[in-house]
């Protein structure tokens, strides 16, 4: 029973299942605003890589049919990036109530609170995977049988049909592998109970996910030492900004400067045609016209015999080249932009015509613009971020990389000696927040458990479309299918689902896997929790060591042989 003390001498009592129905109220508010703000979230993400001209090219009832999948892929990824939040938000809480413990304005940050939160996470993730993204995508897909009548609901017809008959064959096929598997007693009287097997469904699903995180997370790492470098501003040492915005903005005029020659030369061409009015001399505009056009056809041809692009690579040539990833094109530091097709964007007004030339150019020239926009970004940064941001970034990632080795290992060596007990949830104790720290660091070793499950999460995602197959997929800002959107949300929330397994599998924390997370069959198999742990660790210390190992045998041969040459 609970007492609430308004004066010193008045006792007020509130029945407790009151307070429990208000309790339950503001827990269902605020979830209810935790998945508006996901929700939103998720929208803009996916609004900002779907293709918007299909939206032009469809009818009422497709443009219905793609609002439908679409709010289905938005509620799905908002799930994904919950259930990627889970751990550091239930982290925070509980920091949170061990320090500030008799706080009037956290009552609301409860046991309950997470623990239904936990729940939620699970059951619409379970929701989101197995038939909120089928229906999206088949949806999308379906016509209606034949025979029936067009509409709306002979699409819906055709996608439940499907929808069935997927679930049919994947709840048969979990049913075979649970009776050769051994994995419970899978007799005929639970062929029918579909809550009996659905736990292993989850569970083969989980150990793909943990399995690709596996795979992903250290392709990850690599790439993100890449990534990091071409979005910061690298120091002068390392890149020469300034040299490359000059010679890029001399490549745009020149380009520029023979797109206006190209556009005057077909309007004298134009005019040339046209039956003139008198056929007197000519005009002063004519002639002047002529002889510009006479002069770009000397220059137009003196180019496209030469090798090189731009007429500045003779006056501009310096040893150093690097690619430009942000246009596509291979930038050398002399000045001239190079690709494999290097005739169809400029210059080929014999083979293709004066047309295709021109449309050539102008792409040319906005990828052009493009380009030099971003080297003003950087030029406009400061001094102390373009020489210290570049070289911190890749010393906290180094750093986060070995610590999250450290404690694999760590973790592994307690897993061998038995002092840290299998990640499998027992329901003979519950998890309590607010008892302890889940770091021996306090409230410092708790944010650097959040750091490293967020930056493990990044790496996984930055890794996932490196792999072949799902390189596919890469969404595109504004170029993305539609039928790519679902792709990518269901594999980024069996990823996101993942997560939490993998990041208590392998000792990134100590927080208890709450709900049905924590009952996940194979978590309770030592030889597996084991396996995860030797191959992350192998992973990151590979990845860790490969990076820093290469660059310095790389500098020090560098060294070596210049000092050789020096010596001679």
């Amino acid at each position: 029973m609970y007492i609430l003390k308004e004066d010193e001498d008045v006792v007020v009592e509130v029945d407790p299942r009151e307070q429990a129905f208000h309790n339950m109220i503001r827990e269902h508010l605020i979830f209810f605003i935790l998945l508006i703000i996901l929700y939103s979230s998720s929208y803009a993400i996916i609004a900002s890589y779907r293709r918007r001209r299909e939206e032009l090219f469809i009818d009422e009832e497709d443009g219905l049919v793609y609002r439908i999948s679409l709010w289905m892929c938005t509620f799905s990824l908002a799930v994904s990036i919950g259930s990627a939040l889970l751990l550091p938000f239930s982290i925070v809480t509980n920091e949170v109530i061990i320090l500030y413990p008799d706080s009037y304005y956290i009552q609301w940050l409860n046991d309950s609170l997470i623990h239904s939160l936990w729940s939620y996470v699970f059951v619409f993730a379970n929701i989101s995977l197995f038939i909120l993204l089928p229906f999206a995508y088949f949806f999308t897909e379906s016509e209606g049988f034949s025979g029936s009548r067009k509409g709306i609901m002979a699409r819906v017809y055709e996608t439940f049909i499907l929808l069935v008959l997927l679930s049919v064959l994947v709840l048969g096929m979990t049913y075979l592998v649970c009776a050769l598997t051994g994995y419970e007693d899978m007799g005929i009287s639970h062929m029918f109970t579909l809550w009996h097997y659905l736990p292993f469904l989850y569970s083969c699903v989980s150990f793909f996910g943990v399995v690709l995180l596996l795979v992903c997370t250290p392709l990850g790492i690599v790439n993100l030492f890449t990534v990091l470098g071409e979005v910061i501003t690298k120091p002068h040492v390392l890149r020469n900004t300034q040299e490359e915005y000059e010679e890029t903005k001399l490549e745009e005029l020149c380009l520029r400067r023979k797109i206006d020659c190209h556009k005057s030369d077909t309007q004298s061409m134009a005019v040339s045609k046209s039956p003139s009015k008198s056929k007197s001399m000519p005009s002063l505009t004519a002639f002047l016209s002529s002889t510009v056009n006479s002069d770009y056809n000397h220059s137009s041809a003196a180019a496209s015999s030469s090798t090189q692009y731009s007429p500045l690579v003779a006056a501009n040539s310096v040893h150093t080249n690097h690619t430009s990833t942000t246009t596509g094109l291979t930038y050398r530091a002399n000045g001239a932009y190079e690709n494999m097709d290097r005739q169809r964007i400029v210059g080929r007004r014999d083979s293709g015509g004066a047309a295709a030339s021109l449309n050539d150019m102008e792409l040319s020239l906005t990828q052009l613009e493009s380009f030099r926009k971003g080297l003003e970004k950087k030029l406009r940064v400061g001094w102390l971020r373009r020489n210290l941001g570049y070289p911190l970034a890749m010393l906290a990632l180094m750093c986060l990389t070995a610590v999250s080795a450290l404690n694999v290992v760590q973790n592994t060596l307690e897993l061998l000696v038995g002092i840290k007990a299998l990640p499998l949830s027992t329901t003979q104790h519950a998890f309590v927040l607010g008892i302890a720290s889940l770091s021996k660091m306090g409230t410092i070793g708790a944010g650097v458990e959040i750091v490293l499950i967020l930056y493990l999460w990044c790496a996984s995602v930055v890794g996932l479309y490196r792999i072949p197959v799902i390189g596919r997929l890469r969404p595109k800002l504004k170029d993305t299918l539609f039928t790519q959107v679902i792709g990518n949300c269901a594999i980024v929330l069996v990823l996101s689902s993942a997560l939490p397994l993998l990041a208590r599998s392998v000792g990134i924390t100590n927080f208890d896997l709450l709900g049905n997370f924590g009952r996940v069959e194979w978590l309770g198999n030592f030889y597996v929790v084991l396996f995860q742990n030797c191959a992350f660790a192998v992973t990151a210390a590979l990845c860790l060591t490969t990076k820093i190992v290469t660059a310095v045998s790389r500098e020090l041969f560098k060294r070596f042989r210049e000092f050789s040459e020096w010596v001679r």
